[in-house]
């Protein structure tokens, strides 16, 4: 089946490709969200990129892959644009999207099963699409057609899944930023 491409902001702070919760390049992001070690969502916590989520919802789509910039200066591939992972979607559900108190809409989320690698088992998206996208692109709902779906799941399922580790990562981020602005 045919998938959809969605970018996430990486943390600077960890060596894993997790969100930056801390917020270290733009305002914290939320999103992926972890429900569990081996359960993850989209569009969870906030609206994200609506028109690549309404896409996999509307068109019924189960793989919705995510993409990033490598931010960990120590890495060999810091600033590189990778392939890191999909979300098996199981089902869409409806969430509320809040401001001030209040539920002023309801909007699409996607949970499923994830699959996440080490950027040394990703792939560039330059090699795969061959280009690097600009943000603007991921707003035009990035269609993957099923072929080439196939093939990036292929590959992503046949090194190490760390989400478990991903979702612990995103544990420990949050936790440091609660204990540092404790002190």
């Amino acid at each position: 089946m045919p998938g959809v491409v969605k970018y996430f902001y990486h943390s600077p702070s960890s060596v894993l490709p997790v969100p930056d919760v801390l917020g270290e390049v733009m305002n914290p992001k939320t999103e992926y969200h972890p429900l569990s070690d081996s359960y993850f969502a989209e569009n969870w916590v906030s609206e994200c990129q609506q028109p690549t989520i309404r896409m996999v919802a509307d068109r019924e789509l189960d793989t919705l892959f995510w993409v990033t910039r490598c931010r960990d200066r120590e890495s060999a591939f810091n600033k590189q644009q990778l392939i890191v992972g999909y979300l098996q979607v199981d089902a869409v559900v409806s969430r509320p999207t809040m401001r001030g108190g209040q539920i002023i809409r309801m909007h699409p989320a996607l949970v499923g099963t994830p699959v996440l690698v080490h950027f040394e088992d990703a792939l560039s998206t330059k090699e795969v699409f061959g280009f690097v996208y600009k943000r603007p692109a991921f707003l035009h709902r990035q269609f993957v057609p099923e072929e080439l779906s196939t093939a990036l799941k292929t590959h992503l399922d046949g090194v190490q899944n760390i989400a478990t580790l991903c979702a612990r990562e995103i544990d420990r981020l949050h936790l440091s930023r609660v204990s540092s602005s404790d002190e």
